[in-house]
């Protein structure tokens, strides 16, 4: 773990413990905020909460093939001159739902709070490639692309397609404290870890026949993630309207995790021309960042002074997890490109 990750971790904890010992009034809603107060979770109490994801992915490197016009084949009897015109082609993602779920409960000592969830995710993507007369296809992928070092074989194809799936697994476990801030604002910085795995696995298919081999390619790439780490983040809530049993307030919240990831990548392409090639990294140990951040509002109900809390939650969130995408591209060589996950969330909370 870098100095820089140690002393942002360092700070984190100090800023925790220093908000421990504020003034009585920003520790005390109770007696200050009664009515702000009600709608917080209360001590000694266990809140269960689900979330419905609706997110899209985008990898920020997801070219996977280019079109070129003129066509050309090879290996050529002299070398290509004249001007080419490259398309780079990506994938898009899919809309797609997930769920979030977890449990929380509230000390009675000072209210420290601690919470406990996972998160569900999987979407996928697909494009396909048919170019008219004039145009040819080339992959990006590196098993696929080796092809073209072997003799008869072609460095460009007629027509090809690909199918990109995603799954996110995460489980997240912090410690935290809910602050006031006045009448309307609190805030809730907490400290925690999250771990999980993200799987990626791409298919995609060639298909060629004006060369001395005629042939079609399957390509699949794996692409494996887990890791683990500290994470730090501030939770807000500002209340814009509330009466004895009913509040609406705004919340934002942002968090940064510091996790040490482990990567490993095979991919393979196999032919109908009885040629495989295969290509594996070796496998990459290294720290990586990711940030998450939400807005939106929610609505807190206590059906009477001493009833159940519900909680309703609608908003946008995002998670950005840098360097995650880390397999070898024809042009680029190995990627270190982030994977966006973005969307709405909706919470339900009730506290018994």
């Amino acid at each position: 773990m870098s100095m820089s990750t140690i002393k942002r971790l360092a700070i984190a904890v100090l800023l925790i413990s220093t908000l421990g010992h504020c003034d009585e009034q920003a520790s005390a809603p109770s007696q200050n905020y009664p009515l702000l107060a009600s709608f917080q979770n209360q001590p000694k109490k266990w809140d269960i909460f689900a979330d419905v994801l609706v997110w899209r992915a985008q990898e920020t490197c997801s070219e996977w093939a280019f079109v070129v016009a003129p066509p050309f084949v090879a290996p050529p009897a002299a070398p290509i001159t004249g001007s080419y015109d490259a398309v780079l082609k990506t994938v898009t993602f899919d809309w797609n739902a997930g769920v979030r779920a977890g449990i929380s409960y509230t000390f009675e000592r000072d209210r420290w709070d601690t919470q406990l969830y996972y998160t569900w995710y999987r979407t996928s993507g697909s494009s396909h490639i048919n170019p008219p007369p004039g145009q040819v296809v080339q992959s990006q992928f590196i098993a696929t692309d080796f092809l073209l070092t072997l003799p008869g074989f072609s460095i460009s194809f007629e027509s090809a397609k690909i199918k990109w799936d995603i799954l996110f697994n995460m489980f997240n476990w912090d410690l935290g404290r809910i602050f006031y801030l006045g009448r309307s604002l609190s805030l809730r910085p907490h400290i925690g870890l999250q771990g999980g795995w993200i799987y990626q696995n791409v298919v995609s298919e060639w298909n060629h026949s004006n060369t001395l081999v005629s042939y079609n390619a399957r390509e699949k790439l794996r692409h494996r993630f887990w890791g683990v780490g500290p994470e730090v983040g501030v939770d807000s809530k500002w209340n814009f309207w509330k009466n004895a049993r009913h509040a609406l307030s705004f919340y934002g919240d942002f968090g940064q995790a510091f996790m040490w990831g482990h990567w490993s990548v095979h991919e393979e392409a196999h032919t109908t021309a009885n040629v495989t090639t295969i290509n594996t990294q070796p496998d990459r140990n290294m720290g990586s960042l990711t940030f998450q951040g939400a807005a939106g509002f929610v609505w807190d109900a206590r059906l009477n002074k001493n009833g159940t809390l519900f909680t309703l939650k609608l908003g946008y969130e995002f998670q950005i997890w840098t360097q995650q995408l880390q397999f070898f591209q024809h042009f680029s060589g190995i990627l270190n490109n982030a994977l966006i996950l973005q969307g709405v969330t909706g919470r339900f909370l009730v506290e018994f």
